[in-house]
């Protein structure tokens, strides 16, 4: 994997993707797509929604990491994704930076004539079909991450060297004066 990773921002990444994978099963496995769109059941799909377009975006966003460098997962997308699953995560990441994260005029206006403005709706749920693509892709990035995870080397801390590196020591040491005797 090209421009890899370091161990956390990877967990990181994994920890989103699991939480989304979590919302889109609660949908699925809730019906949310064909219950009778009581207010309750729109609310609760909203609410979901926006869990589950919120949480599969953040990886992809330029987040800050430990040493203040910037991390994004955009440089994966198309080793990962196939060109249709592309489409859904394009259109995804849209929703989020124009409607579930924003409120870029252009989500809630069907013109952006300034003589003819009618609102719209602009949280539209994803479909039933989108939701279980979305749950694959899920799968995909959850397995591709942590696949790199686990080719990573898990650095030993500093304070752990030097503990392992006295007691070798005093070892040795016990070693070396037994053999004197």
């Amino acid at each position: 994997m090209k421009n890899q990773l370091e161990r956390p921002r990877l967990s990181i990444s994994i920890g989103d993707f699991k939480q989304a994978r979590t919302f889109a099963s609660f949908i699925i496995q809730k019906r949310l797509h064909t219950k009778s769109q009581t207010e309750y059941v729109r609310l609760l799909h909203l609410a979901f929604d926006t869990s589950l377009i919120v949480s599969y975006s953040r990886p992809f966003s330029w987040n800050n990491d430990l040493a203040n460098g910037k991390s994004s997962l955009r440089h994966l997308i198309t080793t990962v994704l196939t060109p249709d699953e592309v489409i859904l995560h394009d259109k995804i990441l849209g929703m989020r930076n124009t409607a579930y994260g924003h409120s870029d005029a252009s989500s809630h206006l069907f013109s952006s004539n300034p003589d003819f403005k009618l609102m719209k709706d602009a949280f539209t749920s994803l479909t039933l079909d989108e939701t279980r693509r979305l749950s694959t892709i899920l799968r995909k990035w959850i397995g591709c991450l942590e696949q790199e995870r686990n080719q990573l080397k898990r650095p030993v801390p500093t304070h752990i060297q030097q503990i392992v590196g006295r007691e070798r020591r005093e070892r040795v040491s016990q070693l070396d004066s037994s053999g004197d005797a």
